[in-house]
Order: C-alpha cells, then sequence, then structure tokens
C-alpha cells in the first residue's frame, strides 16, 4: 500500500491496487488501507492478475505495473545471531536474483 500512496503522492493520476480476496481479507492494518483509499488509491477486490498482454480489449488497461508482494506479519522466531545471518544471506540471493531479471529486462 505504501507503494501505491508514494506514486499518487508523485503525480500518478490512478493507482489500483488488485487483491485477489475481498477487503476483509487484506492482512495489512485497517488504518493503512483507509489512508491508502483518502489518498485516492483505489481498491479492486477479487481480481489476479494472470498474464500480461498487449493490445486486447475488455481487459484491465493499464501503461504500468508494479508488482507487490505483501510484507504481513509471520510468525518467526529469532533463536539466535545465526538465524539473522542465515536470513540476510538468503536475502541477498534473492536480491541478487530481482537485480538480475531487471538488468536484462527490455521493453
Amino acid at each position: 500500500m505504501e507503494v501505491a500512496r508514494t506514486a499518487i503522492r508523485n503525480g500518478t493520476r490512478e493507482v489500483f491496487i488488485m487483491y485477489r480476496s475481498g477487503e476483509a481479507d487484506i492482512r495489512g492494518d485497517k488504518a493503512e488501507v483507509e489512508y491508502t483509499k483518502i489518498d485516492g488509491v483505489k481498491f479492486e477486490y477479487y481480481k489476479m492478475p494472470i498474464e500480461l498482454v498487449e493490445n486486447t480489449t475488455n481487459l484491465f488497461a493499464t501503461d504500468s505495473i508494479i508488482i507487490a508482494i505483501s510484507q504481513g506479519p509471520r510468525d518467526i522466531i529469532v533463536t539466535s545471531a545465526k538465524t539473522v545471518v542465515e536470513a540476510v544471506r538468503l536475502s541477498k540471493i534473492v536480491a541478487d536474483a530481482i537485480d538480475d531479471y531487471v538488468q536484462g529486462y527490455s521493453p
């Protein structure tokens, strides 16, 4: 939601959040959802992008897409410094893979 709110604040005219379930199922903070709506972000519930296609009708038209993954709290317990080190190591692998993908992408 923060990404959507930031896009609005930086001049994007329309921002939609597509959510595969209903409003009651959003794991984010309810106040954050309300502030996001107040900022002008529109929510589309029970929608799940399956494929990005060009030049077609009767679909959700857009000129750009930001894919975001929820960062809701999980029941993860840090039991030692080793747990933190392992999490950082795996995060770096993921970040490097994302960077490789983005650098290789050409529209």
